[in-house]
């Protein structure tokens, strides 16, 4: 959480294109009466660099999780068929076993087994020896391979959504710019306008979502939605300084975590890498990855 010590930070935009066709908010105010403004349609440029890295990430990340999938049906196919030929084999060992160690009847009266008399020695060590060397070995790295492709599709998602709230944020910066120059408003109309406009949206995409899928999903509010835009703007502050492609080094940090950091911690980060580029190391992949996890840059956030 941010602390009233925290430095306020510039969320202000350079002046650039949008880097995607979107929708942009902008507001005609009819003449000094305080009229309702109108909202209307500006037309974007096409998609810059970092639009197209963007781009090109997801589709990364799209092609690799349809692998894992894949691959992850098959393993299931083969650990489920590994499982049933171990369970008809300790079923053919129990038969073999209570066979094999079935009282003989004797025809001497006298020298008959009596109900309470023990078992044969060593016919409990006989039966676990079997039971043991049935143990599909193989069904465990299944399950261990299994559990680090899932490792690592959290970790593939989690960059995914971080490079979303990221480009979300910039967006809605460049869109309250838009507002507030082209029509003179004032910051916080410029951010309802948005607000609502998103919200009436947002509602007709849950609505078709639900009838799609047959789930209910919940209602989005619009603290719920100020919240979210509040700390994709402050994970912006922080790639867009630091460059948008470190997001990939990404591995420990969710981006709820990286949201929760003060503004002074964003800034220490920031300058880490400032101060990286200045000694000409800064483009590295260890060096980035080294400063992006450091324990002592997160060391107020949890993994969430």
């Amino acid at each position: 959480m941010v602390t009233h010590h925290d430095k306020e930070m510039n969320t202000s935009l350079p002046e650039e294109p949008i880097p995607e066709e979107i929708s942009v908010l902008a507001v005609k105010l009819s003449g000094a009466n305080g009229a309702v403004p109108e909202v209307i349609t500006v037309p974007a440029n096409s998609k810059s660099p970092e639009e197209k890295e963007m781009d090109k990430f997801l589709n990364e990340a799209h092609k690799k999780s349809v692998s894992n999938g894949i691959r992850e049906r098959n393993k299931e196919k083969k650990l489920s068929k590994a499982e049933q030929a171990s369970l008809n084999q300790d079923q053919e060992s129990d038969t073999e076993c209570s066979t094999s160690e079935k009282i003989p009847e004797v025809s001497n009266p006298m020298t008959k087994i009596s109900a309470g008399a023990p078992l044969p020695k060593n016919s409990h060590r006989k039966k676990e020896s079997q039971i043991s060397s049935t143990v599909p070995l193989l069904t465990l790295a299944q399950l261990f391979d299994k559990a680090t492709d899932a490792e690592y599709g959290a970790i593939y998602a989690n960059q995914e959504e971080i490079l979303c709230w990221c480009y979300y944020g910039k967006k809605f910066i460049t869109q309250v710019n838009e507002v507030t120059k082209g029509n003179k408003i004032g910051e916080k109309k410029a951010k309802g306008i948005i607000y609502d406009k998103m919200l009436e949206d947002l509602s007709i995409l849950r609505k078709k979502r639900s009838e799609e899928t047959g789930l209910q999903l919940p209602e989005i509010t619009r603290k719920y939605l100020q919240g979210k835009t509040q700390k994709a703007v402050k994970i912006y502050n922080l790639f867009g300084k630091v460059g948008v492609d470190k997001i990939k080094y990404i591995t420990t940090y969710t981006a709820n975590a990286i949201s929760e950091l003060t503004n002074d911690k964003l800034q220490e980060i920031i300058d880490n890498f400032l101060s990286c580029n200045d000694r000409d190391d800064f483009p590295t992949p260890e060096t980035s990855e080294r400063i992006i996890n450091a324990p002592s840059a997160l060391e107020s956030t949890e993994l969430r």
